[in-house]
């Protein structure tokens, strides 16, 4: 179950680029996670997901979720809410954060988010540990999402996961934005052609496409792929994974379809270059 889990990540891009360019065709993803929050489970209801199709049973659960964010779903109901930001980030990098929140993700430098149209938050992983050691942060800023698998570089595909259920069940605006930590966005500037150039009754991915990308092939590295696992020397065209944008419908779809797709390792963790 363990090359399951590692290879998960590439094979969900090499698919999600397929939705880009035909948007008839529906891919979804079927992975069972099970979402837990004490903060709001007398104010959303939040459905069940599994991520069954990574390792067999793997029950990953919200433990934490910031006291506005019931509200900012509310919001999102009414299409009030054009776009919820979702922050992929590391547990011990505040100040990335910290970054964002004065610079790009700054309701003084944003007037989408002065003005309520964007809500930004940050999802870390760890549960219950990070929790604790983040309870200052959490206090003041009420930004932080947690979910309860070590924060770790193999581990990221649960957090694409978690941001496509969030962006499918629990807190559906017009568009969801999955961004690194490591990564600028321009959000006035995508709020001012949200209507002349994105669909969002549309299943779409907007996102820098990779076209005709290499397979590696050499051990030592970080990527590398096995033929046995890949045949091809060349990937289908895919989403670039630091940032992307998509709509409700296109995040349902994907989830509903993910046993779908075989899975491809992209992780070599023999390589000293993995961590």
């Amino acid at each position: 179950m363990q090359t399951s889990v590692l290879s998960a990540l590439l094979g969900f891009w090499i698919f999600v680029v397929v939705l880009v360019a035909i948007r008839k065709h529906h891919f979804e993803f079927d992975m069972p996670i099970h979402v837990y929050s004490d903060e709001l489970s007398s104010q959303l209801h939040v459905p069940p997901f599994n991520l069954t199709q990574l390792d067999g049973h793997r029950m990953v659960n919200f433990v934490h979720f910031p006291k506005s964010f019931s509200e900012t779903c509310r919001n999102s109901t009414k299409e009030y809410l054009q776009l919820l930001v979702l922050v992929l980030s590391s547990p011990g990098n505040k100040a990335a954060r910290d970054s964002i929140r004065k610079l790009w993700g700054s309701p003084e430098i944003s007037r989408g988010i002065r003005e309520g149209k964007v809500k930004i938050y940050f999802l870390v992983g760890n549960g219950q540990k990070t929790k604790s050691q983040m309870r200052q942060e959490i206090a003041k800023h009420d930004d932080i999402i947690i979910i309860d698998v070590d924060d770790s570089y193999q581990n990221l595909v649960y957090k694409s996961f978690s941001v496509l259920h969030i962006a499918a069940h629990i807190c559906p605006s017009l568009f969801t934005l999955k961004v690194d930590e490591d990564t600028v966005f321009h959000i006035d500037r995508f709020l001012g052609r949200i209507y002349s150039h994105f669909f969002h009754e549309n299943a779409d991915i907007y996102c820098y496409v990779w076209e005709k990308s290499p397979v590696e092939r050499s051990v030592s590295s970080q990527w590398y792929v096995s033929r046995d696992q890949f045949e091809g020397e060349k990937y289908p065209n895919f989403c670039s994974g630091p940032a992307y944008v998509i709509t409700r419908r296109a995040a349902k779809q994907i989830l509903d379809k993910t046993h779908m797709f075989p899975d491809i390792q992209v992780y070599n963790f023999n390589s000293p270059s993995a961590f």
